[in-house]
């Protein structure tokens, strides 16, 4: 396994989604890859300190938004079919502009 391979399986590895395969190519390159090694141990710290990161909940006020620029989705949704509809009107009967 190439250096390359084995930084591109350092996020999976750490989530714990290896295959037994990869997992036993990528322990093996990291154990003789000071590099790799190295940068798995700095992501690795990365990894844990965005685990301890606490959660946040959306504040009250994100459903009033929301709904509201879902609304202003519908309104602005409808204008476009009526201009729709009276581009193919005029269409039907000849009016160009």
């Amino acid at each position: 396994m190439s250096c390359h391979d084995t930084r591109q399986l350092m996020p999976n590895f750490l989530a714990g989604h290896l295959t037994t395969d990869e997992l036993r190519q990528f322990e093996a390159h990291v154990e003789s890859c000071p590099e790799c090694r190295a940068e798995l141990a700095q992501l690795e710290a990365v990894w844990t300190a965005l685990g301890d990161l606490p959660e946040r909940e959306p504040g009250p006020e994100l459903r009033s938004r929301f709904y509201a620029m879902l609304e202003e989705e519908k309104r602005r949704l409808a204008a476009a079919d009526k201009l729709k509809w009276t581009k193919r009107l005029e269409g039907w009967i000849g009016i160009d502009d």
